[in-house]
């Protein structure tokens, strides 16, 4: 058996042990109601299944595109357990039609991070909302996954109040039922990729076309069945302390692409693990890693890819100068061995001073063409160099 496949216990839905009834909203009414409430006239929470509410109106989705023949595949990729129960979709199921005790799990929540149990903090929140875990947006999936990671790396207890602290939800509004996460004020508890850079939309807009269905065994707070709730809430200050806490760890520990990595998630219970290693060297793990992705990677762009050409001379080389040529030609090599090299660690600088300025590197971008070696914003830059030199006027 692959030593990587991830084992959980089935007493245990994201680590922690299940409750036996739904999750308690202090912000509503827990009454249901089957039709429809105006919510000037009524507290209830409108909790009615999509279908019911406005069959006529509701779009079901598209057909997945994964075919029970691509499982075995997405089994391997994504390190799934055999124990994790998972089939494709009939030709007339759409995303809301599970069966009992299944929910729809697109790939995309599997590219942020999804082994097989629902994490705890998404069954907490979807418990507390009351609708079904594949109705939030895979950005959604992998923020509460990197909130859930970060506070188990720094020893936080963080729960639906610190993320009502932070954050509000908000209907979808180019997918009918779908719920996201919006940070209230922009102070997000975790760092999210700037829209104007590399990486900020890490998901194809054609999404929910490729989901499957995965069998949940275990009683859960949160309907399988997809619903139509008031997502409205108020600021929770029950969760104002915590959120303070957590906003005064380094920015570098608290991004997304950092907390989502598979270094991080390795030390989290989302895998089925506890943490065991402070966040520091998780950290280092995670930057050496990178580090020898792109040594491995890294190849000269074309412009100077020529211009090493033309610095070693190959243009001068004449057919009859066979005798000097085993020699020049180790000249070449060495120079595009060293210029690469150079170009590489100039690379690495570039991304210390993105670190320092506030950005993480991974999502930024190096790229030699541009003039400067980056297109980002020079403000950033700018900061970053500052603190690079430790001027006390921008350090935190």
């Amino acid at each position: 058996m692959n030593p990587e496949l991830l084992s959980f216990p089935s007493s245990l839905v994201g680590g922690r042990t299940k409750l036996r009834h739904p999750f308690t909203d202090p912000f509503s009414s827990p009454v249901p109601s089957l039709g429809n409430v105006p919510e000037a006239d009524s507290e209830a929470v409108l909790m009615a299944p999509l279908r019911r509410l406005c069959s006529c109106f509701f779009d079901d989705g598209p057909r997945s595109e994964i075919r029970e023949g691509d499982l075995a595949n997405m089994r391997r990729k994504y390190v799934i357990h055999p124990s994790v129960g998972m089939r494709s979709p009939t030709e007339f199921e759409r995303a809301p039609d599970g069966g009992a005790g299944e929910v729809a799990v697109y790939e995309a929540y599997l590219e942020a991070g999804f082994r097989g149990v629902i994490p705890s903090l998404i069954d907490e929140v979807s418990s507390f909302f009351g609708f079904c875990p594949s109705q939030l947006t895979p950005l959604t999936w992998r923020t509460l996954m990197a909130i859930q990671v970060l506070g188990e790396l720094h020893g936080f207890s963080i729960g639906v109040h610190e993320i009502l602290h932070s954050y509000y939800f908000a209907r979808l509004a180019n997918k009918d039922g779908f719920y996201h996460l919006r940070s209230r004020d922009g102070a997000p508890l975790v760092e999210e990729p700037s829209r104007r850079v590399r990486g900020s939309h890490p998901f194809e807009d054609g999404w929910n076309s490729r989901y499957v269905f995965v069998k949940i065994q275990e009683p859960v707070g949160y309907p399988t069945s997809w619903r139509t709730v008031d997502v409205s809430r108020p600021v929770s200050f029950a969760g104002e302390a915590v959120a303070k806490l957590i906003m005064g760890i380094p920015r570098r520990f608290r991004w997304v692409t950092f907390l989502a990595s598979r270094e991080a998630l390795c030390h989290s219970r989302v895998w089925g693990n506890v943490a065991r290693s402070p966040v520091s060297v998780v950290y280092d793990e995670y930057q050496k890693v990178k580090a020898r992705k792109r040594r491995l990677s890294y190849t000269p762009p074309p412009r100077l890819a020529r211009a090493v050409l033309s610095a070693g001379g190959l243009s001068s080389i004449s057919s009859t100068s066979a005798e000097i040529m085993p020699n020049r030609n180790l000249l070449v090599d060495a120079h595009r061995r060293l210029t690469s090299e150079a170009l590489f660690l100039r690379g690495q600088a570039f991304e210390a001073v993105l670190e320092l300025g506030g950005l993480d590197p991974e999502i930024a971008g190096w790229n030699p063409e541009e003039p400067g070696g980056s297109s980002l914003d020079p403000e950033i830059l700018l900061i970053g160099t500052r603190r690079l030199w430790g001027n006390p006027e921008v350090l935190p």
